[in-house]
């Protein structure tokens, strides 16, 4: 029995780490291609409509688009961030899981408190990516 929950257990996690690599693949091609492409597009809106006078047409229609492609940018940072964050890669574990309760109180207006280990430890990418 014991032998058979290990099996599993390898099973599992050799299953999970290439889902895992794909996800970061994806979130960050959305985060990188997708966001500095729209980022180029805001800026670039943005010299149009100074360049065009305050009250006409054009400049309510390029104010309209703007809000628009700000909308998107935040949708895509939204939709890479839940595909995988960044953060754990980028700062570590301990990061994550304060961003991530923050985020939770954030979106609930419940109280999180999380009291970290002072040294974590060397954890393993595939635990923190677990947690």
């Amino acid at each position: 029995m014991q032998r058979s929950f290990q099996q599993l257990r390898v099973l599992a996690a050799s299953l999970q780490s290439p889902r895992e690599a794909e996800r970061k693949i994806v979130a960050r091609a959305i985060h990188d291609e997708i966001g500095h492409a729209l980022t180029a597009i805001r800026i670039d809106l943005s010299f149009l409509l100074h360049e065009l006078q305050p009250q006409d047409q054009q400049s309510r229609r390029a104010e309209s688009i703007l809000k628009v492609v700000d909308a998107t940018i935040q949708s895509v940072r939204r939709i890479s961030t839940d595909l995988r964050p960044r953060i754990s890669d980028d700062l570590g574990l301990i990061a994550a899981l304060e961003w991530g309760a923050e985020e939770y109180e954030a979106r609930t207006g419940t109280k999180c408190h999380l009291d970290p280990p002072a040294d974590p430890g060397i954890i393993d990418t595939e635990r923190a990516t677990a947690a």
